[in-house]
């Protein structure tokens, strides 16, 4: 457990301190030293902090959740970071200088294993059975206290991220339709309708080539290229029949995602399900995951497709993704691989025992448990993933 603030002495890390607890204190110093927070204040956003402090966003979001959990600082969702308002430096009469010794971890930690027992000890050799039952009460009610207490901290420390709505959208009307209702969205010659993840054009590495939407493989992982990211159609669906013809190189690897929210400075699939598109037979993610949960058509790294009919490298297969409020079905080569439903306890489950947990990645946790956000609908986009992907025949049939 990190000391709290306000403790008496300020704790120096040893050989092994990270970065960010570097930062925590740099944060602590303005706060403390230089005044230049106080109690109640709002800090700077994510991107003028990191600036200012010199540091990787990453970095200053784990300082941010270490002096959250220090109680020094509070995430307001929606509004930003603060100093708490109840936060005061505490000092113990008499005791000035020794509030402002530095002490290695590992002494600190020598100091508890000398002192502490024998408090221990003494305490429990002289109190009275009704003390005893006393401290026994307290420990328990300590105890109860803290759970919804951690909880707290934990929800608190999801980041603070920004939704970029004000990017550019189309109109679908103005999209052909044909007698089944079904709306092309690729016309075979253009990116109308299509632009970049969190952009208004669309990256160089896509291209349009012998009537198929290509990513160019760039070899460099993903979104490596030198301006590449995904690619989306600029118009949020709700209820849907989504169908897509796909082809990929020899072991290449993309995705369709759905229900994408645009993040300021997150990938796509931060908030979006994935329709896995891949080479099974050559590339290393086929198995990987659980019970190939990374295959073409799965839902990436949750459900596994199956059957797996997928076609070879080179070969085109037909893909569909069906969204009808909350239940989702996926389909391969005509036949339905995978089923489940958004906003189900069952999706909480796949998400806590997924890549995307609370406790491995808290804010995709947050975007995808509440997939589609407060309207319940999202973009649709391809991923790149730096290899050869080609799509094709690209249609769209909304259902009441």
């Amino acid at each position: 457990m990190p000391p709290t603030e306000g403790g008496g002495m300020e704790i120096i890390m040893g050989k092994n301190k990270r970065l960010s607890d570097d930062v925590a204190e740099t944060i602590m110093s303005m706060i403390k030293v230089e005044k230049k927070y106080n109690p109640g204040d709002k800090l700077p956003n994510e991107l003028q902090l990191s600036e200012e402090l010199g540091v990787s966003r990453i970095t200053l979001r784990e300082a941010i959740r270490i002096l959250v959990a220090r109680n020094v600082l509070e995430i307001k969702r929606g509004k930003g970071t603060f100093i708490r308002e109840d936060y005061t430096p505490k000092m113990v009469a008499g005791l000035e200088d020794t509030a402002s010794a530095k002490v290695d971890i590992d002494d600190l930690y020598e100091m508890r294993l000398i002192f502490e027992p024998e408090i221990a000890y003494y305490a429990t050799i002289r109190a009275s059975d009704r003390e005893l039952e006393r401290i026994f009460a307290i420990g328990k009610k300590t105890e109860e206290a803290a759970a919804p207490a951690e909880e707290a901290k934990t929800e608190a420390a999801v980041p603070e991220y920004k939704l970029m709505n004000d990017l550019p959208t189309v109109d679908l009307s103005t999209f052909p339709k044909d007698a089944d209702g079904k709306v092309t969205l690729f016309d075979g010659k253009s990116f109308n309708g299509w632009r970049g993840y969190d952009r208004t054009d669309v990256p160089a590495a896509w291209e349009v080539v012998d009537g198929t939407i290509h990513i160019k493989g760039s070899g460099a992982g993903e979104a490596g290229a030198k301006d590449g990211g995904d690619l989306v159609f600029a118009h949020k669906f709700k209820n849907y029949e989504f169908e897509f013809e796909w082809k990929v190189g020899k072991g290449s690897n993309s995705g369709v995602l759905y229900m994408i929210q645009e993040v300021e400075g997150q990938p796509s699939y931060i908030s979006a399900p994935e329709y896995q598109v891949l080479d099974n037979a050559n590339h290393p993610d086929a198995k990987l995951g659980k019970d190939g949960n990374r295959q073409s058509a799965s839902l990436y790294d949750m459900i596994p497709a199956k059957p797996q009919n997928s076609k070879p490298f080179g070969e085109w297969n037909k893909g569909k993704i069906m969204c009808y409020k909350g239940t989702v079905v996926h389909y391969q080569n005509d036949e339905p691989v995978v089923e489940y439903h958004l906003w189900t306890q069952q999706w909480k489950e796949m998400l806590d025992n997924s890549k995307f947990s609370k406790d491995k990645w808290p804010l995709a946790y947050e975007l995808l448990l509440n997939c589609g956000g407060e309207n319940k609908e999202g973009f649709i986009g391809f991923q790149d993933h730096g290899d050869d992907v080609w799509y094709r025949n690209i249609t769209i049939k909304e259902l009441d």
